[in-house]
Order: C-alpha cells, then sequence, then structure tokens
C-alpha cells in the first residue's frame, strides 16, 4: 500500500502501515541474551539480545507458546539465535523483534544435543 503524501494518517494507521510492511522482514538473528524476564502471569518471554562486535541491542519478545515449544530456558549470557520478524507496539511505540523460535549457538547447542541423546 502506497500512501500519498498529502493524506493525514492517525497514529495508528501509521504504525500498522509500518507492521504490514515489516511482517515481510523476517530474519534469523544471532546474540546474546541480556534483561531476561518471563512475566508473569502471562508466561511470555522478555529480553534484549546483544551483538558482540559492539553494542547494539534489540529488544524481543516471544510468546508463551512459542517460549514453551522452544524446550529451552533462556538465561542471560546464553549466545542464541532468535528467528521472527519486526514489529511496532502500538502503545509504547517502540520496536520489537516477535520471535517465534530459539535455537542454541555454539556449546549450549552441543549441550542440548548431548541431553537429548542421553533421554
Amino acid at each position: 500500500m502506497i500512501v500519498e503524501m498529502d493524506k493525514i494518517l492517525t497514529v495508528t494507521e501509521y504504525i500498522n502501515l509500518l507492521n504490514d510492511k515489516f511482517a515481510g522482514y523476517k530474519a534469523k538473528i544471532v546474540g546474546e541474551v541480556f534483561g531476561f524476564k518471563e512475566w508473569q502471569p502471562s508466561g511470555h518471554a522478555y529480553f534484549s539480545l546483544k551483538d558482540e562486535n559492539d553494542e547494539s541491542i534489540l529488544s524481543c519478545v516471544m510468546w508463551k507458546s512459542n517460549y514453551a515449544l522452544s524446550g529451552i530456558r533462556l538465561e542471560d549470557g546464553m549466545k542464541i539465535i532468535a528467528n521472527g520478524r519486526p514489529n511496532i507496539y502500538n502503545r509504547d511505540g517502540r520496536l520489537k523483534f516477535i520471535v517465534d523460535s530459539i535455537e542454541l549457538v555454539g556449546e549450549g547447542a552441543l549441550k542440548k544435543h548431548y541431553d537429548e541423546l542421553k533421554m
């Protein structure tokens, strides 16, 4: 959808327009988990991913159902790959990365695979 420059949009309309465009920008992002918290009673996982090469930070949310399905208990300091898409939350205007799935990187991935084999 192309919006004419003369058209006046509400804040909600503009955020929805951006989110419609963002939906196509799915990505796999690697980073270190920090600031992890599991919000109660919803069970949603909130955390940030930090780039190991500089101080870049991306705020993330993973809905309870996806977090439970992942089988991974996130902790600060873990290196993960997060699969998802960007989204601007209407109520505060902040960009979040909506995480659909996660996988461990490096030693964490090897340990998880080893633990699965032991079962």
